[in-house]
Formats: structure tokens, C-alpha cells, sequence
């Protein structure tokens, strides 16, 4: 529980470390004897972690922030990504 609620919590820095969170959750949801209480955390924190790195990457890679794509219009609560679920 204490390992799990630490990777959920993990920064991420690359690509690499979402699509490992990502890996993650879909191996805690198939396990059945997981705690079913930490499975949002682990489905909508890496979804965060997503849109906020896209969010941080756009400017980079093209100059200017991103327009139209659908990634600006997620929107975050206050605290940890772990802790809260994407608002649209």
C-alpha cells in the first residue's frame, strides 16, 4: 500500500514515467485483491500528469501555447495530481 500510494505520488519527468504509471494502474485494477479506494488515484493522476506535461512541452517544442488541441481545456484543482481528478 505504502509502495503503491509512492508511485502514484512519483513526479514525472518524461513520457517514459506516464506511460509507467499508466502501466500501473492497469496492472493494479487487474489484480484482484488491489485496495479498489487507491484505483482513481492511479487512473486520474497519471491523466493528469499527462495533460500538465503536454501543457508544459507545447511551448517548448512549438513557441507558442497550444491552441485547439484539447489539451489546454483541462484544468486543475489545487494539490497533488494524485489527489485530484482532471476537471473538464
Amino acid at each position: 500500500m505504502v509502495i503503491s500510494k509512492a508511485i502514484i505520488a512519483a513526479p514525472v519527468v518524461t513520457e517514459a514515467d506516464i506511460a509507467n504509471k499508466f502501466r500501473f494502474a492497469a496492472n493494479f485494477i487487474e489484480y484482484p485483491h488491489g485496495l479498489m479506494a487507491d484505483e482513481p488515484r492511479a487512473v486520474f493522476g497519471p491523466l493528469a500528469d499527462l495533460a500538465r506535461f503536454r501543457n508544459n512541452e507545447w511551448p517548448k517544442e512549438f513557441g507558442r501555447p497550444a491552441v485547439g488541441t484539447g489539451v489546454r481545456r483541462l484544468t486543475f484543482r489545487p494539490g497533488s495530481s494524485a489527489d485530484r481528478a482532471p476537471t473538464f
